[in-house]
């Protein structure tokens, strides 16, 4: 019989834990059922009860008819609760009864429905911490982490940074159409020994950068130096020859362009990935 175990995945921002859950869902004999992912940090809070198990027609104002939750609707295959951590502690009593009991009780509902899916949960966040402090319930910790990955941040498995690099130029660059692009040693050089503290997100906004910017089909360590000195913010220093040689207009794209899908990824990590609090805070 396939036991369909309980999967928590811990590590930093940007470690890849929604491939893992995915590679997960797509190894197990349910691959061809649904993989619904729910990110427990964009649901709002005052919907996340009835987003989550459904509700009944007429249990509040606004619900005109009948409607499953993202759980139930999940049925069969796999659920991927992205930032575990961020669940209310009522609805974390509710979840450990589906997890539990295999049952969805619908909001306004006196029937529960039975569901048979398997559970992938995510955080960033030290949930033993958060168990200690009493915002996060033991219980549902411990039925959560029957299975326990724990995703090391980039720096720390250094030896897979050109793996990962070059996999991310092949596949950008045919994207980009520069499919011949390829890395030189050196550049693998000065790629693995920096930080990384933005881990695979940031390695992938760089790579995609240094397509668009490269003069050359061989990317060099003069080609990634410079970005890397600039970090994930953008700064505004002298365009360089590259850029120069474009007409005026093409280069005042490319540029605004280049700073735009920077300056959002930016916002995006230092609002965790919300993108209302991203909305608001860059007034966008």
């Amino acid at each position: 019989t396939h036991v369909r175990s309980t999967v928590l995945i811990t590590g930093e921002t940007g470690t890849g834990k929604g491939m893992i859950a995915r590679a997960i869902h797509q190894q197990s004999p349910e691959r061809d059922r649904p993989f619904q992912v729910i990110d427990c940090t964009t649901v709002p809070e005052g919907m996340m009860e009835s987003e989550l198990f459904g509700h009944m027609r007429g249990a509040f104002t606004g619900a005109i008819a009948d409607k499953p939750g993202l759980i139930e609707l999940a049925n069969g295959g796999s659920v991927f609760l992205d930032e575990i951590g961020e669940l209310p502690l009522l609805l974390q009593a509710k979840l450990l009864r589906v997890l539990e009991e295999g049952e969805v009780r619908p909001v306004g509902g006196t029937r529960v429905r039975r569901v048979d899916m398997r559970f992938i949960a995510a955080t960033n966040q030290n949930l033993e911490e958060k168990v200690r402090a009493g915002i996060f319930r033991r219980d549902l910790y411990y039925r959560l982490a029957v299975l326990s990955i724990q995703v090391p941040p980039l720096r720390d498995r250094r030896e897979d940074i050109p793996v990962i690099a070059r996999h991310l130029l092949l596949r950008l660059g045919r994207e980009m159409g520069r499919a011949c692009c390829h890395f030189d040693e050196a550049a693998l050089e000065v790629l693995s020994s920096y930080a990384w503290p933005g881990n695979g997100r940031e390695l992938r906004n760089l790579v995609e950068r240094v397509v668009m910017l490269a003069a050359t089909d061989t990317i060099t360590a003069k080609d990634v130096h410079p970005l890397l000195l600039r970090g994930t913010a953008y700064d505004l220093t002298p365009p360089d020859r590259n850029i120069c040689a474009l007409p005026y207009a093409e280069a005042k794209e490319r540029v605004i362009e280049e700073f735009t899908k920077t300056y959002l990824r930016t916002k995006l990590d230092q609002c965790g990935g919300v993108i209302t609090k991203a909305a608001e805070s860059s007034g966008i």
